[in-house]
């Protein structure tokens, strides 16, 4: 998923993998496994009855060191895991060797931490192409117009066409000269270079395969030509890289008189000069003042229309966020030789989701200018330029679908990028074998000529061309300045046993591989797993939520919380992650329609419940998907711009249809389900044989929601979700629906309800009774979804959960640990339990131990559990016990073996 940091933009993937703990994770020094050493695995069951099942989250200020923040805490010995990249500071690289200080964590016996890694991440500075500083910027169709006060127009410059399809931005010449000057302004590799972090030239992370250069050896991607290509009025100077001519000297701020100063200098008096493209401007051009390049606008100074409608930046608090908006602010006013920039400081909760992220009806789109924005890319391929840069994604404003929080906040709406992301949202395969003409006016690939796949209806663009397209139009109308990704490093106790160090993520993911103690004795006590109980997983957020509505929900520290509660389709294998396979399905096939549409039949498993008992059916995944694609376009559905219509054909199977082909749609299918009995209008009732059926017909038959292949949206058997609850306000923990699927569950910690599901799993900083909005010192309880021993249904628990008691007992408890149950049905070991499976059981159905012809001793042996038998001895309920595994699978279409999926943990 793309995650936010804001975060959650969109889903790109979701990891789901839960772990249990068996085996003090290997160390070299201190310092953990790379994902793909041997020793880093993962595991596709858990939670562990018998190990962690109790989670227990503490949000912090948002800082990555120093009073209040949770890295203090985790030196304190009040976690098991952190969330987030540590700073270079507590690297043995960086001079930290002391074992004794806590806050040297390659060196502490204690802790461990993994090894530098590039991260799937993207971090800079991106603008408001709809704010009054750079268009005629309007807050509604017909409204009036503002702007633009900078003396460009960024845009087309016609207000009637904003807020329909024909809209377009970030073209005019001027704006592109104005954010040139921008990108000139701030050295981004000396910025990145100081800090340990991965610098970055094009929106996407370098460790991904198409990128900018320098590339690998064998990469994709656009070379330092093309960068350097980009800068309109180079005046003959050198280019080193991306609007950079010479490094700063000193940090991100290029200095007063330096080349890159001289050059934003050219670039801002050519943006207010007349004649240029989109240039509104009346007063006097400025000059260039000898031998500084601040801007000289005469006897006048500054004029008001800059000093009166400053440049509204909106930064982060978080450090490197912070450095970076200053040092760009001081660069802007240098440039200006006057304050023009009013900065604004603030977290995801007090300038992301309530200014930047949101829009009408929520609040104003003028409110704006700059941000200091990050967004997680997890998943194998650079596939979100779509979500966040095709014109789709910029709500209403360029006729896209209504979004409070769009998935474009900047309001990019390119032609030339629509056109090279909707070509690589449907690309299906990588690299292309066939050579063709050249896309998008880059020519060929600077590493392989061959940029179309052939396929049965035709050739198609391959995705590393339409993505280096979509890269090569981006920069050359600089839409925005990425900055860098973090060189990941994560830190957790190694008292904790069974991490998992996650590609491009480290130990802290969107979906973690819980785990518990380690055989690993602490020096010190004060860092034992649990802080001595060995049931509690104690994980620190870097800051807190404003939002567990799973709608509107988007920063990674909400989704750690409620990906947790709500399961997935289908997943990814942690250090493959292009390996996707069933999750909550048992397998999917895929077809091809007459019309070139790909086609993912999907049978779920047999033993998968909400955690209110309820079965969780195709309806339930139909209603989440759709409802996500439609109604929540920008957060939770924003992977699902070409998903067509869905047919459900039992209350297990289902077919997804999708707009042509990608290589993205089995990444993109692995979402939240989520119980559609919690989120339909009122009046709608369900039948488990027909689906959703509503009194207001208009509920399951809505009308004009426009699809990627031009027809609309069909819903028939499940309605549109109700209107109330996706307002922002709608808090599914105080309204006790905050109950899903997943591995960990809701239940209150309250007296006054202790024990109920869906509420009350949260409390404030004074043990109060929390909201979904949890602010510093709050904390959250999960508990594992397990077999409750009242329960009458054997498969009210987690479908893959863990438990070494399984088949002791009687009656229903004696099937808690279902992946214990599934490895037993599945006798031939393949990891799907077949129709040979049962069989074979059926063979020795009423056998008390006598060997036949068909049931010979050692099958016997092998189905015989007196827990499940009438009559002690005679196998008799096994048969149903397997049947009802019937075709479930671990890890379809993959076999769980390591040589298949790299690091999976044996089976069985």
């Amino acid at each position: 998923m793309q995650v936010k940091i804001p975060v959650l933009a969109a889903l790109v993937v979701l990891t789901t993998v839960l772990a249990i703990p068996l085996a003090t994770h290997p160390t070299a020094g201190n310092v953990g496994l790379n994902p793909g050493d041997a020793g880093n695995t993962w595991y596709v069951y858990g939670p562990n009855a018998g190990a962690v099942t109790r989670l227990q989250y503490t949000y912090y200020n948002g800082n990555t060191g120093g009073t209040g923040s949770e890295f203090q805490d985790f030196e304190l010995g009040n976690l098991d895991l952190t969330d987030w990249p540590t700073d270079d500071v507590h690297w043995a690289s960086a001079g930290c060797t002391d074992a004794t200080n806590p806050a040297c964590y390659d060196a502490h016996p204690d802790f461990l931490q993994t090894p530098i890694q590039g991260q799937f991440g993207d971090f800079g500075f991106y603008f408001n192409g709809a704010s009054s500083r750079f268009t005629r910027s309007q807050e509604a169709p017909g409204g009036a117009a503002n702007g633009p006060f900078w003396g460009c127009d960024w845009n087309d410059g016609l207000t009637s066409t904003s807020f329909t399809v024909n809209k377009q931005t970030y073209t005019s010449q001027c704006g592109i000269y104005q954010r040139q000057a921008f990108g000139h302004l701030f050295d981004r590799a000396t910025f990145s270079a100081n800090r340990e972090l991965a610098n970055l030239v094009c929106p996407s992370p370098v460790a991904k395969d198409p990128s900018c250069a320098p590339l690998q050896v064998g990469q994709d991607g656009l070379t330092v030509a093309q960068q350097c290509a980009w800068d309109t009025l180079n005046g003959g100077s050198a280019c080193i890289d991306a609007y950079r001519i010479a490094p700063s000297g000193g940090d991100g701020q290029q200095p007063v008189g330096s080349p890159d100063f001289c050059r934003a200098a050219d670039l801002m008096i050519a943006s207010l000069t007349p004649g240029t493209q989109g240039t509104t401007y009346t007063g006097p051009v400025p000059t260039k003042a000898s031998g500084t390049c601040v801007l000289n606008f005469g006897t006048g100074g500054v004029p008001s229309t800059f000093t009166a409608n400053k440049f509204r930046a909106m930064i982060r608090s978080t450090q490197p966020r912070r450095d970076m908006g200053n040092e760009f602010m001081a660069s802007l006013n240098a440039l200006f030789g006057a304050t023009v920039v009013v900065p604004q400081y603030g977290t995801i909760n007090t300038i992301g989701h309530p200014i930047v992220f949101s829009d009408p009806p929520k609040s104003p789109i003028d409110d704006w200018d700059m941000y200091t924005y990050g967004y997680q890319l997890p998943g194998p391929y650079p596939d979100h330029m779509h979500g966040l840069y095709n014109s789709q994604g910029a709500t209403t404003y360029c006729g896209g679908l209504q979004s409070v929080e769009p998935n474009d906040p900047q309001f990019v709406c390119l032609p030339s990028i629509d056109a090279a992301t909707a070509a690589a949202s449907t690309a299906p395969c990588v690299k292309g074998s066939t050579t063709g003409s050249a896309f998008q006016g880059i020519g060929s690939r600077p590493n392989d000529a061959n940029i179309y796949c052939t396929t049965a209806s035709g050739n198609k663009i391959d995705f590393n061309t339409a993505t280096t397209a979509s890269f090569n139009d981006w920069g050359a109308n600089a839409v925005d300045l990425p900055v860098f990704a973090q060189e990941v490093r994560t830190a957790a106790l190694r008292s904790e046993g069974g991490l998992v160090n996650q590609l491009g993520q480290g130990y802290y993911t969107p979906s973690l591989t819980f785990a518990g103690q380690s055989s690993y004795t602490p020096s010190n006590s004060l860092y034992r797993f649990g802080g001595g109980d060995p049931t509690k997983l104690r994980w620190g957020q870097l800051q807190g939520t404003s939002e567990f509505n799973i709608f509107q929900a988007q920063s990674v520290w909400e989704f750690q919380a409620i990906g947790q509660i709500y399961d997935v389709l289908t997943t990814n294998s942690p250090v493959q992650p292009g390996n996707v396979f069933c999750w909550m399905c048992a397998n999917y096939q895929t077809s091809t329609d007459s019309a070139g549409n790909e086609h993912f039949l999907v049978e779920l498993r047999q033993n998968l419940r909400f955690q209110d008992g309820s079965p969780v059916t195709a309806w339930d995944v139909k209603f989440t998907y759709q409802n996500f694609r439609d109604a929540a376009p920008a957060t939770v559905g924003g992977n699902f711009f070409n998903m067509l219509n869905i047919k459900v054909l039992d209350s297990t199977h289902l077919d997804v249809a999708w707009l042509g082909a990608s290589i993205s749609y089995p990444l993109f299918m692995g979402n939240y389900v989520i119980p559609a009995k919690y989120w339909v209008p009122s009046d709608c009732s369900f039948s488990s044989g027909s689906g959703w059926s509503c009194t207001n017909a208009s509920e399951t038959n809505p009308s004009g929601i426009p699809l990627a292949d031009g027809t609309n949206a069909v819903y028939g058997d499940v309605p549109v979700v109700d209107a109330a609850k996706l307002d922002p306000s709608y808090d599914p923990l105080t309204a006790g629906t905050l109950i899903g699927s997943g591995a960990y569950e809701c239940l209150s910690v309250f007296t006054s309800d202790l024990g109920k599901l869906g509420t009350g799993c949260a409390q404030n900083s004074d043990g109060s009774r929390a909201t979904q909005a949890l602010g510093l010192s709050a904390k959250l309880f999960l508990q594992a979804f397990l077999l409750s021993p009242s329960a009458s249904d054997p498969f009210a628990q987690y479908m893959r959960s863990f438990d070494a008691t399984w088949s002791t007992g009687s009656g229903v408890a004696a099937e808690k640990g279902q992946f214990q149950e599934f490895s037993y049905a599945d006798q031939a070991k393949t990891g799907t339990v077949t129709i040979s499976d049962l069989a074979s059981v059926g063979a020795c159905f009423g056998n008390s131990g006598t060997a036949t012809s068909g049931c010979n001793t050692a099958a016997y042996t092998y189905w015989h559990r007196s827990a499940f038998e009438s009559t002690p001895g005679t196998i008799s309920g096994e048969v149903a016990i397997v049947a009802s595994h019937l075709d479930d699978a671990l890890t379809s279409p993959f076999s769980p073996s390591p040589s298949v999926l790299l690091n999976i943990a044996p089976y069985p």
